[in-house]
């Protein structure tokens, strides 16, 4: 599963092969919850995962990113900031691009 990560600024579209995608093991996730961020601005992401995902969700247990499709050596760590284990969501931020 990809997700396009769209730029804006102003409302304006930015060009970016920014994308984020998610791996064949991660196979409890189903979905994030915005489909643009600002590359100047902190924006919060929200992933939700299966609610038969097997563990506890804890904060410290997990590492998020999102790294470019057409240049692999450009990453973005995302801090995870919040997990709920009953809701089964994570909260990241992203930082913003360039």
């Amino acid at each position: 599963m990809s997700y396009a990560i769209k730029v804006s600024v102003n409302g304006a579209a930015l060009s970016t092969s920014l994308q984020g995608s998610l791996a064949a093991a991660a196979t409890y996730t189903y979905s994030m919850n915005v489909t643009s961020v600002n590359p100047v601005l902190k924006t919060k992401i929200g992933f939700t995962i299966d609610s038969n995902f097997p563990h506890a969700l804890k904060r410290e247990d997990f590492s998020i990113n999102a790294t470019s499709q057409t240049n692999s050596s450009y990453i973005r760590m995302m801090n995870v900031i919040a997990a709920d284990d009953s809701k089964k969501t994570l909260t990241t931020m992203f930082g913003g691009a360039w």
